[in-house]
């Protein structure tokens, strides 16, 4: 599944999130110092206001997966988001 992620911070978040299986596009948040965490984390983090920040590509649908979380929070959150989306598409 693929994720924006918007007021990223350092990418805790983001992480968790990835070891769950997301893709994220991007992450963004204003504060430089976060953002180069994040890019530490080896996340697509781009340092933006989001008032001023224009997505990618504005066709692509999102899914928007909390924030300030702990990583192993938003692991567990993103696979239980994954396993509900597999559920309803079976159905």
């Amino acid at each position: 599944m693929t994720a924006i992620d918007l007021f990223a911070g350092g990418g805790g978040a983001s992480l968790g999130q990835r070891r769950a299986g997301f893709s994220h596009l991007v992450c963004v948040d204003s504060d430089p110092d976060a953002v180069a965490i994040a890019r530490r984390l080896a996340l697509p983090a781009v340092c933006a206001r989001i008032e001023e920040w224009e997505p990618p590509t504005k066709s692509a649908a999102y899914r928007v997966v909390g924030n300030a979380v702990p990583p192993v929070l938003a692991e567990v959150v993103g696979r239980a988001v994954i396993a509900a989306r597999e559920t309803m598409a079976a159905k």
